[in-house]
């Protein structure tokens, strides 16, 4: 177990991380029925069935076993063609047949591949003979990717002969790295054929899903949370992808016909000196777009026709530069913006616009209070923070009326650079002031999420942005992929199972490139150790009422359970528990029973008996009702996984 220990002596705070993982982390791999002594298509570990098709569909075959693996029999599939387009769909599903609305609950992306064993039946009569093919694929409901096709000039690379030659084969079709399968049904095997005629049939058998290697997570770092609007430049917004949020209203904020209107705003850090190259905050006061468009977005710069363009960025000595632009109607487009030419160079000016920065300033440091007061409608003072000196200029009479309403504002980031993706910014606060009913003020580092009433996130990627609540001590961070992992503190070293406590993050972010993710956590006091763990599935906990769910007990419960009255309902809660009765997530279907069968009802479920139910992050509620006197226990067993049930304790009634 690697152990990294932090000393922040600034703040006299020390943390340290660790990672504490399962011994079997992997998923397990997924065998579909029948197996062992079982002998017909639906099985509690895989049902069979054919989605649509022409001909017979698939049928179970005692009579042509593999030579290994599942020895009862196998899956005969026959399609019959008639020229007309005919074809044939067979999945193999952990849960019912999918497309009736059953969950679709296994995660492809965490899978290698599809293994199945495969015979051709040379008494098929399909003509063109090549035409003969079987597409193998994930089953995502009425269709899925294809992720292997093998047909008649296939070569089982174990035997050198040819898939279709009347023998059995183990065919491996590899799951690429692709989106849309992240809820799957199974496997499908699929044929279809435009002007074939004749029939094609095959035996299945031994279909399998096997997982991926599993790499856990490493624990990465723990620094200072700043608390406010934290703008991240994430890997899917990109280097030149603007990230911010936007006025959600669109009147009222406009400076034009005013006697003087203030828009200010606190940057409360900047990104590392050594990635900051270009890095950029900006404030934009944005109108319509081409045509009258009022569809804004995070590109507004080049996308909107009217735009003033203000940026802060920080020169590699560690002082900060402003500039102050303006764009007027020029949507698809910044050569208004970033104009050099004077008005009188009709050649490379031939739309006379004038020379860009409007304004420019320098000042000690770009971190501070800033400020754009608009006076008497086109005069602009800003003015930067540390005492410094403010720019005073003026817009053209005719530009200024172009930012009468609507506009809105937007306040943001943008990295520039490569070396800036991953990096981030927080801006403590903004107000508007001056306007005749629409000033705010909002302070982002009192907030716990944002002010929908003022704002909505307007960035290339939305996970960028984040409210980073009062209360926030430390990111700690750690690398991805983190599926079924979650975080856990401790307040010293060594700690018992029960020391370490579930931490709920205030909130979490997708950082740094390659993708990382930081959860902000309260401060421990002057001491706090932190690890993520995995818990593995591996039994049903009952609980009746009376009863409360205890981790890391010897029962993972307290309490009497009560006495119950003979039909009234009453509640019993299921959870899918590790083996020290902690809760994990889960969605398999379980079902409930009871030994005096005649003696109990239940009153929900998603079957006709009522005794079937989904797991929803690994719990369900029963509703149910005993019919006469006595004492029993009831069982929940998970119809998914039969090697996971459990026992409530007795309950009386």
């Amino acid at each position: 177990m690697k152990t990294i220990r932090l000393k922040h002596a600034m703040l006299g705070v020390c943390a340290a991380l660790t990672l504490v993982i399962s011994s079997n982390i992997a998923r397990a791999d997924i065998v579909f029925g029948p197996t062992g002594t079982e002998a017909s298509l639906s099985n509690p570990d895989g049902s069979w069935g054919e989605a649509y098709g022409d001909g017979p569909g698939p049928s179970f075959d005692a009579t042509t076993p593999p030579p290994s693996g599942d020895m009862a029999g196998s899956i005969y599939t026959q399609i019959a063609f008639a020229g007309g387009g005919q074809q044939m769909y067979v999945g193999v599903w952990t849960t019912s047949d999918p497309y009736w609305g059953s969950p679709k609950t296994i995660d492809g992306t965490a899978y290698a591949s599809v293994e199945v064993d495969f015979k051709y039946d040379l008494t098929s009569t399909i003509t063109p003979y090549t035409d003969a093919h079987v597409e193998i694929g994930l089953d995502t409901g009425y269709g899925g990717p294809t992720i292997e096709t093998i047909n008649t000039t296939t070569v089982d690379p174990q035997t050198s002969t040819l898939l279709f030659d009347g023998n059995w084969h183990h065919v491996s079709a590899p799951i690429p790295a692709e989106g849309g399968i992240s809820a799957v049904a199974g496997p499908k095997f699929y044929t279809w054929n435009g002007t074939t005629t004749g029939t094609m049939k095959y035996w299945l058998a031994n279909a399998q899903m096997i997982s991926k290697p599993s790499v856990p997570p490493t624990m990465l770092s723990v620094t200072p949370a700043i608390p406010g609007l934290r703008l991240t430049v994430t890997p899917a917004a990109g280097a030149g992808g603007r990230q911010g949020i936007r006025t959600v209203a669109s009147t009222g904020y406009s400076f034009a016909g005013q006697s003087s209107v203030t828009y200010s705003w606190d940057i409360k850090t900047w990104p590392d000196s050594s990635t900051d190259n270009n890095w950029q905050a900006h404030f934009m006061i944005v109108g319509p777009g081409d045509a009258g468009s009022a569809n804004y977005n995070s590109a507004a710069d080049w996308n909107m026709a009217n735009a003033i363009y203000m940026t802060i960025q920080r020169a590699p000595d560690g002082t900060g530069f402003m500039s102050f632009r303006c764009k007027t109607n020029e949507p698809g487009g910044q050569n208004m913006l970033f104009n050099t030419y004077p008005q009188t160079d009709t050649v490379n000016n031939p739309n006379g616009y004038p020379v860009e920065p409007l304004g420019y300033l320098t000042c000690a440091t770009p971190v501070g209070h800033w400020s754009v007061t608009i006076a008497g409608g086109n005069n602009v003072t800003v003015t930067p923070p540390a005492s410094g000196t403010p720019a005073t200029f003026a817009l053209d009479a005719p530009t200024a009326a172009v930012f009468a309403d609507p506009v809105c504002l937007i306040l943001g980031c943008m990295a520039n650079n490569a070396a800036g993706v991953g990096q981030n910014m927080v801006y403590g606060s903004f107000s508007v002031a001056g306007t005749p009913s629409s000033d705010f003020v909002d302070n982002f580092d009192a907030d716990s999420v944002l002010n929908a009433t003022l704002w909505e996130n307007l960035s290339e990627d939305f996970a960028g942005v984040t409210l980073v609540p009062v209360g926030s001590a430390w990111w700690v961070a750690w690398s991805l992929p983190d599926s079924g992992f979650s975080l856990q503190t401790a307040s010293s070293l060594p700690a018992t199972e029960l020391q370490w406590q579930d931490t709920t993050p205030l909130s979490t972010i997708i950082i740094g490139s390659p993708a990382s993710k930081a959860a902000s956590v309260p401060s421990s006091g002057n001491q706090a150790y932190y690890r993520l763990i995995k818990r593995v599935y591996s039994q049903l906990q009952v609980l009746l009422p009376g009863e409360l769910a205890a981790p890391n007990t010897p029962t993972g419960k307290t309490g009497t359970p009560d006495v119950q009255a003979t039909g009234v309902p009453f509640y019993v809660i299921v959870n899918a528990v590790d083996a020290n009765f902690n809760p994990v997530p889960n969605t398999d279907t379980v079902q409930i029973s009871d030994p005096l069968e005649s003696n109990f009802i239940s009153l929900s479920g998603t079957d006709a008996t009522g005794t079937k139910q989904n797991l929803v992050n690994g719990t369900t509620t029963y509703q149910v009702e005993m019919l006469g006197d006595g004492s029993s226990q009831m069982t929940v067993t998970d119809l998914i996984d039969n090697t996971k049930s459990g026992v409530s304790s007795t309950v009386t009634y």
